[in-house]
């Protein structure tokens, strides 16, 4: 965020619609970019609307003791959790199990090129959220443990785990060449 919508994000907030304009401006190609990561849906434009529907009604509630895009990046996962959890039930109650789905998609699946930037996404897709959160935001979204951990408010140690964890699994689905 430049210089002066951070300053106005720590001062007179909800009175700037200007505040808003630059707010969105500024955050929404990475915000977009981590809600196609964690969420891959079609419905895309309204998960970005509603992510930034509540970061503008919570203004008030940043705190400057973190960075904006920190706050931003965090209701932006909590966001497509629970996108993600809506979407799971409703699969459940029609009797889908998704992630079944996923793998028959998966399976059925013959890229030109293994280890293309679809089937990697693909295969990303069917990492349990917590792990894909995590792989996302440091393999794709280049942050640190330390910011990942912020972002997802868990210890640093939890970021290790996880970030193990899904690149074992990663690398069982692709091969020892990922």
């Amino acid at each position: 965020m430049n210089t002066s919508s951070s300053a106005k994000v720590n001062g007179d907030r909800a009175q700037d619609s200007d505040l808003y304009l630059d707010i969105y401006k500024e955050h929404s190609t990475y915000i977009r970019k981590i809600a196609f990561r964690l969420c891959h849906e079609n419905d895309l434009d309204d998960l970005v609307q509603e992510v930034f529907i509540k970061i503008f009604q919570n203004i008030d509630s940043f705190r400057a003791d973190s960075h904006f895009k920190t706050w931003a990046y965090r209701i932006t996962v909590n966001t497509c959790k629970d996108y993600l959890r809506k979407k799971s039930r409703k699969s459940w109650l029609s009797f889908i199990d998704p992630s079944s789905q996923i793998d028959e998609k998966i399976s059925s699946y013959q890229p030109t090129d293994p280890f293309s930037d679809e089937w990697v996404k693909k295969i990303i897709e069917t990492l349990p959220i917590k792990l894909r959160e995590v792989i996302v935001l440091y393999s794709l979204d280049d942050l640190d443990i330390k910011e990942i951990a912020q972002v997802l408010q868990i210890p640093e140690g939890t970021v290790k785990s996880r970030l193990h964890k899904s690149r074992a699994i990663l690398k069982k689905k692709l091969g020892k060449e990922f």
